[in-house]
């Protein structure tokens, strides 16, 4: 059984530019993660490149490990730190992934290579945010 809240008249303007404001910010919500691949990664294993369009600072994600077509884990957390805009770059700052600890059973120690999959801006599509430009 649906509720019928009866709308006035005088109502009927302002709440159809109430839905319309609100379809007009809820259709721009289409962010996805973005599937990358590692073309080099640091000595070290913290920090890795990859050749892709521009990604702004600080958006996070995660290195990906394919085992085989059926199996894959997270191997590490990264989070994007620089943008080349002449190169066309992203340089990604690397560190362990913790977010799924569990001290009773064994660890990979499996450290990012050339080739894995990079991860980023998973579950952004879940909030709307609101920050001024990079332009400012």
């Amino acid at each position: 059984m649906a509720i019928i809240f009866p709308i006035k008249k005088a109502e009927a303007p302002v709440t159809r530019l109430f839905l319309l404001l609100l379809l007009a910010l809820f259709s721009t919500l289409d962010a996805a993660e973005l599937h990358l691949t590692l073309d080099s990664v640091s000595d070290d294993g913290k920090s890795a490149t990859i050749a892709t369009a521009r990604v702004e600072p600080g958006v996070s994600g995660f290195v990906v490990r394919h085992f085989t077509p059926e199996h894959s884990a997270i191997i590490a957390n990264a989070i994007s730190k620089h943008y080349d805009d002449t190169s066309r770059t992203l340089t990604v700052r690397i560190s362990e992934y913790t977010g799924l600890r569990q001290n009773s059973l064994p660890k990979g120690n499996w450290k990012p290579k050339t080739g894995d999959e990079l991860i980023l801006a998973f579950a952004y599509s879940r909030g709307t945010l609101i920050a001024p430009t990079r332009k400012i």
